[in-house]
């Protein structure tokens, strides 16, 4: 499902990618004050959502509006739920979550990152909302095997700030954690993220993420979801319908159609 996102002041998009870390006005959500005055028309500009992973390959985008958005095995969380259109976690240490998981040695199904590797020519940023307590350090690790080994492992850290912000990675940076494998050109089948990464003795904190995008930044504000902001908006693009009723891999077209078909099989027929 798509959610709206309303334009708060206070918040900032943090770019971040080669060592920078720039702060410019926006962003959505979390009801931290009053909205801001919506842009005149004149003044407005309207773009089409930018292509992102989840939506364009699992036809369902990270925005936590369901359970599926998440699946919470894969997490070394103390706590992980998904719940009022947020994924709210409680970590110490460097514990984490995988937004795109796979299970080694077994058959790939769903939503598994095996059978829907990321195309890493065309997804080259990764944007999120997240609030937490810390000013420290968060890392996002990728995977180019099933196992998700430190060999066969790239990513980069990051700067935290404390607060509810949006935080925008250039993904094709230099990789720094792992083998230091490069985005570009990578067979990418997991996707791991550490909030907030500190000693393992660390007390717990309370995470909270809104949205999650992987996207392909060929908009100029592909980082956002869609919603009305400060001086633009964004439109959702259509949603992928997979045409056999497996709720794993968006919606089917027959309840798109508002028409669902359900087929029920019973046992042996005697005789």
């Amino acid at each position: 499902m798509t959610t709206t996102k309303s334009t708060l002041p206070g918040k900032r998009l943090l770019a971040l990618g080669a060592g920078l870390l720039l702060a410019v006005p926006l962003v959505s959500a979390v009801g931290l004050a009053a909205p801001a005055p919506r842009a005149s028309a004149a003044a407005a500009t309207t773009e089409a959502e930018s292509p992102d992973y989840a939506s364009e390959i699992l036809g369902d985008p990270w925005d936590y509006s369901n359970s599926s958005d998440q699946n919470t095995d894969a997490s070394t969380a103390d706590k992980i739920s998904v719940s009022g259109g947020h994924l709210n976690l409680t970590v110490r240490g460097g514990q984490s979550f995988n937004p795109i998981w796979t299970e080694p040695g077994s058959l790939p199904t769903g939503r598994d990152g095996s059978l829907h590797p990321v195309d890493t020519s065309r997804y080259t940023k990764l944007s999120f909302e997240m609030n937490q307590p810390s000013n420290g350090q968060g890392v996002v690790y990728f995977f180019t095997c099933a196992q998700q080994l430190p060999s066969c492992a790239g990513g980069q850290t990051f700067p935290l700030v404390a607060g509810d912000h949006l935080y925008d990675l250039t993904l094709t940076s230099k990789s720094n954690v792992g083998a230091k494998i490069a985005w570009k050109g990578a067979h990418v089948v997991a996707l791991r993220m550490v909030p907030m990464n500190r000693p393992a003795n660390s007390s717990a904190a309370n995470v909270s993420v809104n949205w999650i995008r992987l996207y392909d930044p060929s908009t100029p504000h592909g980082a956002y979801p869609p919603g009305n902001y400060s001086g633009f908006s964004v439109t959702p693009r259509p949603l992928a319908v997979v045409d056999s009723p497996n709720n794993t891999q968006g919606t089917d077209v027959t309840t798109a159609q508002g028409r669902p078909q359900n087929v029920f099989t019973g046992g042996a027929v005697p005789g």
